[in-house]
């Protein structure tokens, strides 16, 4: 859904569409493009008013709105074109976007920088038994393909579970789930990465080191392994599963699986050959089951039962679905544009703070346009979850310098904050951050003074003067986590203090009742009204007496 097209048709075409808004140009493609009705095709599609983006987008498959010049770009096939222009609308061909698309034809060979279907699962085999006390891999339902007889052999739906193991829960979860739509690339890689990251990081890094004792992640990277070994294939297309009940010809059969969840499905493609079909029933795919009885697995129901009843101010837990492409971050609702989810304050500070880290736009689902039967509107419509969405980059198939210079690492960083606010999403996106935590020196002899020193800042969060801040110090793994707010010990600000969003703050670490080993230092801060932000960490070591003496020990 990116802004990066620019309209350049003649500014006297631009007058005459507004005063023969119903005319159909660019109906007569040229052959070249259309010389089959299966061949692909990226249209613009001009709107007037809200109510045509409704009605286009339940029919329609959307990749980018352009409000500001009134045009939608959607994806068809040849054989479209005259159902389109038959209904009135106004559309002209994006022959560069056309020619961008076609070119997937050649499939994954050209995109050496996304693992397949095949390659994704064995890394997660692999990930599961190099590290044991870490992860769990979940086998949480089949595909169509496996779960139907007479076609591909299909797969599992498998999701790594990453934490401690070794340290009891329970504990908050962040749930994140990719490539529900076949094309998407960008999703699974960067699902992959993040669970491989956190494993290697592991007992190196601090931060990650306390977010995996103390909290748990989900990371399902393949929510619909059929369809995209079709895009891997050639089919750079294909966005449903591949459910051909419907009696729909290869390859425009299948169910959009965004579409399908059951809550306020219908309003989508009602044709099992349209490429937003909605299903036959809510919740019809097994794809789609396995990842409802998944997540009600994880999270409790903290919603009441009407769309005007909030989730609680204290919910657990967040719920993340990466999409491509259009730079955006999405919360609810997306079924409607009419109203506000009862919780939109705190989803749009939680989303607002995730753009600022993934340099995305964030807005309300629906505002771009609306969509019934989603992912994020049923995890936080049934369950009060805090959900969102992230449309990554510029294209499905994205070329691997971009997703390796801007998407990877501007969303690792939007995805790890999302790991830290999940004890309560709706309460610590509103805190200060807590940045660049130090301890100094970072290991000494036990009764040693440390310097514990770190910034704390409002700046993205509300700008309010802060009031406070605390530490607290973990024996490696312990199996008790940080004390609730206003337990730990305090910080104070270094100019002595706290009237300003930012405050560098230290500390004099006390370790005379520290015995030898290691340590972790979490911190966190609290604004003048009242918010405290998540816990960040840094580590300390005290050393054995002897360890002074001959460094050749240490380790």
């Amino acid at each position: 859904m990116s802004s990066r097209r620019t309209f350049h048709c003649l500014p006297f075409i631009l007058l005459f569409y507004c005063l023969v808004p119903q005319i159909s140009w660019g109906s007569n493609p040229d052959p070249s493009f259309c010389a089959s009705p299966e061949n692909l095709i990226v249209l613009r599609l001009f709107y007037q008013s809200p109510e045509n983006l409704r009605a286009v987008a339940a029919q329609y498959d959307i990749w980018e709105v352009h409000p500001e010049w009134g045009f939608v770009v959607i994806g068809t096939r040849c054989g479209e074109l005259e159902k389109i222009t038959g209904q009135g609308w106004a559309v002209e061909i994006e022959s560069t976007m056309t020619r961008e698309t076609r070119a997937g034809l050649l499939g994954l060979p050209q995109f050496p920088c996304y693992r397949s279907v095949e390659e994704t699962f064995a890394v997660l085999q692999n990930l599961a038994a190099a590290y044991p006390a870490l992860t769990e891999l979940i086998d949480i339902g089949d595909s169509w393909d496996k779960s139907t007889s007479g076609g591909p052999a299909g797969f599992d739906l498998q999701v790594l579970r990453i934490t401690n193991k070794n340290i009891p829960g329970p504990k908050p979860v962040f749930f994140l789930m990719a490539a529900i739509h076949a094309r998407e690339l960008t999703t699974s890689e960067t699902a992959l990465r993040l669970a491989e990251s956190l494993l290697q990081q592991y007992g190196i890094n601090p931060e990650i080191t306390l977010l995996l004792d103390y909290q748990e992640i989900q990371v399902l990277p393949l929510t619909n392994p059929d369809g995209r070994k079709w895009a891997e294939q050639g089919y750079p297309w294909w966005r449903k599963n591949t459910d051909y009940s419907g009696g729909c010809a290869f390859p425009n059969y299948g169910v959009d699986l965004n579409r399908n969840h059951s809550f306020h499905w219908g309003g989508a493609g009602a044709s099992p050959c349209d490429e937003l079909y909605q299903g036959p029933a809510a919740a019809s795919e097994p794809e789609t089951q396995a990842l409802q009885n998944h997540v009600r697995l994880l999270f409790p129901d903290q919603r009441g039962p009407l769309d005007s009843d909030p989730a609680p101010a204290d919910t657990a837990g967040i719920f993340i679905t990466l999409h491509s492409y259009g730079g955006l971050v999405l919360w609810p609702w997306g079924w409607t544009d009419l109203i506000q989810a009862p919780n939109d304050a705190q989803l749009q500070a939680i989303g607002v703070k995730l753009a600022s880290l993934n340099h995305y736009t964030a807005k309300q689902s629906s505002k771009l346009y609306p969509a019934t039967g989603t992912s994020d509107d049923w995890a936080y419509g049934e369950l009060g979850i805090a959900s969102f969405t992230f449309e990554m980059g510029t294209n499905f198939f994205q070329d691997c310098s971009s997703f390796e210079a801007t998407i990877w690492p501007d969303n690792l960083k939007a995805l790890l904050y999302a790991f830290k606010i999940a004890p309560s999403p709706y309460r610590l996106a509103y805190g200060p951050d807590a940045l660049s935590p130090r301890v100094s020196p970072p290991w000494g002899k036990r009764g040693e003074p440390l310097q514990l020193t770190a910034l704390i800042t409002d700046q993205q969060n509300g700008g309010r003067s802060l009031q406070r801040a605390e530490y607290f110090v973990l024996s490696e793994h312990q199996a008790n986590p940080p004390g609730p707010p206003g337990t730990g010990l305090p910080l104070t600000p270094t100019d002595g203090q706290w009237d300003s969003p930012v405050e560098s703050v230290m500390a004099v670490i006390d370790t005379a009742n520290l015995v030898p080993g290691n340590y972790l230092v979490a911190l966190r801060g609290q604004d003048a009204d009242g918010n405290w932000g998540p816990l960040t960490a840094t580590s300390l070591r005290i050393r054995y007496d002897f360890q002074l003496f001959f460094p050749i020990f240490l380790n």
